[in-house]
């Protein structure tokens, strides 16, 4: 929905209130994904650059970018603040891609073969054909698709550059050609087909682009057995899996989990990717995986360490979305213990032992405490909500409360008016 909502606000950027569209289509998406979020915003800006120099209503355009600013801004507190205060207080990698990812994981002619390509083309190739005219979105859509593909030899050059922080070159080609369409379909439906048959024929392929862009494959359905009974992940599979030292990307061949597969700390193991964890828990900065790196291995492995010498397993495993609780699984004498708990500075967490609260410090990106622990002790990780949350929060929502109630007040005046 966000890119819809951005490109229809963009068509009509000389006009009042289109800036609404483009402030609802940004903040959607970035409460749902900051890549997407990263490409609309440089895609706006593209778009209002190149439509200074072909509108004749240059000081709409400026005023609607200024309220686009300002209401993304206001919107995206809750998520700008925190990820800023995290990102400058720790330092945390970007998820790691070998060089040649980058490199070979482009689009190219073999893709626009598969139906969902093949149809998004007809439909931009539809476009040109019933409008006679190609938009400005159409031509920004067209470059982007171009640079996300085998097209020219721009990744070799630029992988080393923060533009690796996209990962896959193929994101810029699926979103170019999701755009080309999206701004297609805008500007068939600005002009008038009066041929039954177009119409029909752009019914049909709109609907294919529609139903093929959900994934309509067999991978989105769940497998089942010779009974017909879905697959279900058993402790027994999930134990193996660990013990094969097998990464996160298998897990979806061990079947469904339940909620009882949380509480065993093997499948804890098996979630444990690299992506966004400190840093200073890694050996080879460039692990993907915490039990292939041979430092952070005793993290992905649920292990407490002990003066960086010793490693206990931990029992009693419970976990939540915002807590994780073990004991370890013999008695630890007085020392410096390493819990397998990402630590991260700026954040609000609590750590008990048995109900009280003791305190802790981060090492090595690791949460630590310095104490006896028993068999029979439980440890308590907490994570609550830090005051950087909340203050954007609340701005966000006192923001857009004020700003609702100006304009119903204005109408409400307006029609007050009216009626005089």
């Amino acid at each position: 929905m966000s890119f819809p909502l951005v490109a229809f606000g963009l068509i009509k950027i000389n006009k009042k209130n289109s800036y609404l569209y483009v402030v609802s289509g940004i903040t959607l998406a970035l409460y749902t994904h900051i890549l997407s979020t990263l490409f609309l915003i440089a895609f706006t800006f593209i778009y209002f650059i190149t439509s200074l120099f072909f509108s004749d209503d240059r000081n709409k355009i400026i005023e609607n970018a200024l309220k686009i600013l300002g209401g993304c801004v206001i919107t995206s507190l809750p998520v700008i603040v925190p990820i800023l205060t995290v990102m400058t207080s720790n330092h945390i990698g970007t998820p790691s891609q070998p060089g040649n990812s980058f490199v070979n994981l482009v689009g190219d002619f073999d893709s626009l073969l598969k139906p969902i390509y093949f149809f998004s083309v007809f439909l931009i190739c539809m476009s040109f054909y019933l409008t006679k005219k190609i938009t400005i979105g159409q031509w920004i859509s067209f470059v982007i698709l171009i640079i996300g593909s085998g097209a020219i030899c721009w990744p070799y050059f630029l992988q080393a550059t923060p533009l690796h922080v996209i990962q896959f070159p193929y994101r810029l080609f699926n979103w170019g050609i999701f755009m080309g369409v999206v701004f297609s379909i805008f500007s068939i439906a600005e002009n008038p087909i009066k041929s039954n048959k177009e119409k029909f024929l752009i019914m049909a392929v709109c609907f294919s682009v529609m139903t093929l862009s959900t994934n309509f494959n067999k991978l989105v359905f769940p497998t089942v057995n010779e009974n017909g009974q879905l697959n279900v992940a058993s402790e027994e599979s999930i134990k193996t899996s660990y013990n094969r030292n097998d990464d996160g990307y298998h897990l979806n061949q061990l079947g469904a989990f339940s909620g009882n597969d949380t509480k065993l700390s093997e499948f804890w193991s098996l979630m444990n990717y690299a992506d966004y964890a400190p840093q200073e828990i890694f050996d080879n900065p460039k692990s993907q995986f915490l039990l292939f790196d041979k430092k952070a291995q005793s993290i992905g492995k649920n292990l407490i360490t002990v003066d960086d010498k010793q490693e206990v397993q931990i029992k009693n495993l419970k976990t939540n979305s915002n807590f994780v609780e073990f004991s370890p699984n013999e008695d630890i004498n007085f020392g410096t213990l390493k819990l397998p708990v990402l630590g991260y500075n700026s954040t609000n967490i609590l750590v008990t032992l048995n109900g009280e609260k003791i305190n802790y410090r981060i090492i090595d990106g690791q949460i630590a405490i310095n104490k006896h622990v028993s068999q029979k002790d439980k440890i308590k990780v907490i994570q609550k909500i830090p005051y950087w949350e909340i203050v954007p929060f609340l701005i966000t929502v006192i923001s857009i409360s004020v700003l609702i109630g100006f304009y119903v007040m204005k109408k409400v005046n307006f029609k007050k008016r009216e009626v005089r």
